[in-house]
């Protein structure tokens, strides 16, 4: 299937929110993958359908969604040689999980999708996806983001990563102290 209609479907199943999130995504791996040697198209296909399996039309209840969107993708991108695949398909189930990347693609997908978890945009996320009318639970999740940070494998994440939950502390510190517990 040509990119473009991979983005086209992206955009079908997930809508705005998920499109947004690849193309923040991208951004961020144009970023931390400047001086790394990576296939660029491969990428780019990867990180379309990195999340497919957590989109209604594809989700399996008690299933994780990069195991999902792994198995859907194996239909879309079959006309590719099978190098190619096991890169895409590699950085797809590999994109959530803490276990060493297969590839350069893996890992710039990984710390990538990590970082759109951290940072203002990481509180913007919670916000909205853990709301409305309830500072004190997107508060308690955004703490935990911290797991996103220990994920990031490239220096160049890191230290993004690091400077993002940095924001994030401060952001929940000064909520905390204007809110004095009244959330």
């Amino acid at each position: 299937m040509h990119p473009n209609r991979i983005r086209e479907l992206t955009i079908e199943y997930g809508g705005d929110w998920e499109i947004n999130h690849v193309d923040r995504v991208l951004k961020n791996i144009e970023i931390i993958g400047k001086d790394q040697k990576y296939d660029k198209e491969l990428v780019r296909i990867a990180a379309h359908l990195h999340d497919w399996g957590a989109f209604e039309k594809f989700m399996e209840p008690g299933k994780d969604h990069a195991v999902r969107s792994r198995e859907v993708a194996v239909d879309i991108i079959k006309e590719l040689d099978e190098k190619k695949q096991k890169i895409i398909l590699d950085a797809i189930s590999e994109h959530n999980t803490s276990v060493p990347c297969s590839s350069m693609e893996s890992t710039l997908l990984r710390d990538a999708d990590n970082l759109d978890f951290l940072g203002f945009i990481g509180i913007a996320r919670d916000f909205v996806a853990k709301g409305p009318k309830d500072i004190k639970k997107c508060l308690e999740f955004t703490k935990k983001r911290i797991k996103f940070f220990e994920r990031l494998i490239l220096p160049e994440s890191s230290a993004i990563g690091k400077e993002r939950l940095n924001e994030m502390h401060y952001f929940i510190e000064r909520v905390e102290a204007e809110s004095s517990g009244h959330y």
